[in-house]
């Protein structure tokens, strides 16, 4: 009985155990997965690792840092927002801020900076190495396209500063176009500050021109006036002219006085009293005379001291409004110079004193891992598919 219990189990493990044909395959697939696993992670790394040390071309990066800030005296409240902006600037020149990252990341600030400092000429330069230069033939947009992978830029919120970073193949390189990129920057603020003092000046320069006008105009008419009359000032002739016929009442009275006074004495006409009432008659003459000069009809002095005094008035208005425009400008000039901007250079870029990249370790241990990452999911898809389809 226990043989043949002992025959069956042998007859059961014969059926389960694979034919040795079966058995063979299976090791010739792992062979081949595992060298199609070797080559699949091992060529890349090679490869990676044959240009790292044999041909990539040393890169130098430098960075800048600079913030906008502005010249506003306004003075500071209590509230915690005033608190907070006032000491950490972060609303300080903040569109200009992403005004210059915009700028710096357009097509425009290339076009100004390729023939500035030859940026395609240096890094299409055949000392380079064949992957990371630029190509000799490269239109427009394959530069710019470069460019952006070379030149980074953006606007921290929290600090306020702007941070750019420049990559060359050269160390002088780098630090000239980092300070390139600086001063296009400071030259963008410039171009602000300018249309910024032009819209504010621009409404209160042109009033201050037409006072300016209107005054010359009245002067101008003033002095016509005087010439025409052959008159200095008006008011002046007006006074001497009163004073003259003041003078001359007074003297007519004394006449008219001696006059009684030699009557009473005698009652026929005297020499004395004939010269005296002669006297009289001259004074009475001239004072009509100088009267007539007052408010006579034909160029009176009354009518032209009115025409003078209008005119002096319409002087008086154009002074006045034009020492408005004037105080309206000087505000306005105050104004534009409180909001104006400046670029202060917080880290000023340098010429790096050794390349920071290519990192040759741990870009070609990158490859190594990521191929194998690969492998290792490529492998489990297959195998799960295999035994889904068996």
């Amino acid at each position: 009985m226990s043989e043949m219990v002992f025959l069956g189990e042998e007859q059961a493990d014969i059926r389960r155990a694979p034919p040795l044909q079966s058995r063979t395959a299976v090791r010739r697939e792992r062979r081949y997965a595992l060298i199609f696993g070797l080559l699949f992670v091992l060529t890349p790394t090679l490869v990676t690792a044959v240009y790292m040390f044999f041909f990539a071309s040393d890169i130098w990066e430098t960075e800048a840092v600079i913030a906008v800030r502005s010249v506003d005296e306004s003075p500071k409240t209590s509230s915690l927002m005033s608190v907070l902006t006032s000491n950490t600037g972060l609303l300080v020149g903040r569109e200009e801020s992403y005004a210059i990252v915009r700028f710096v990341r357009s097509r425009e600030a290339l076009r100004i900076l390729e023939p500035k400092i030859g940026f395609a000429e240096h890094y299409s330069d055949p000392a380079i190495d064949f992957y990371a230069r630029l190509p000799k033939s490269a239109d427009f947009e394959q530069k710019y396209a470069y460019f952006e992978n070379n030149v980074q830029i953006y606007y921290d919120e929290f600090t306020g500063y702007i941070i750019l970073n420049a990559k060359a193949f050269t160390p002088e390189m780098a630090y000239t176009l980092a300070s390139s990129i600086s001063s296009m920057s400071e030259d963008l603020i410039n171009e602000y500050n300018k249309r910024l003092e032009d819209d504010y000046l621009a409404t209160a320069r042109r009033e201050v021109t037409e006072k300016e006008l209107q005054i010359k105009d009245v002067e101008e008419r003033l002095r016509e006036f005087r010439v025409k009359n052959n008159l200095i000032d008006p008011e002046d002739s007006l006074k001497m002219i009163s004073n003259i016929i003041s003078g001359l009442q007074t003297e007519a009275a004394k006449v008219q006085a001696e006059i009684r006074s030699a009557r009473q004495v005698s009652q026929r006409d005297t020499p004395n009293l004939v010269d005296l009432e002669n006297q009289l008659k001259a004074l009475n003459a001239q004072i009509e005379a100088e009267q007539q000069r007052l408010t006579g009809e034909n160029n009176a002095l009354a009518t032209v001291l009115e025409q003078y005094s209008l005119l002096k008035l319409k002087q008086t208005i154009a002074q006045d409004t034009y020492a408005v425009a004037l105080k309206a400008y000087e505000s306005a000039f105050a104004e534009a110079r409180r909001q104006k901007g400046y670029i202060v250079s917080v880290v000023p870029p340098r010429a790096p004193e050794e390349p920071l990249y290519p990192r040759r370790l741990m870009d070609t241990f990158y490859v190594f891992l990521g191929a194998l990452v690969c492998w290792v999911v490529i492998r489990l898809l297959y195998g799960g598919l295999r035994d889904h389809i068996v």
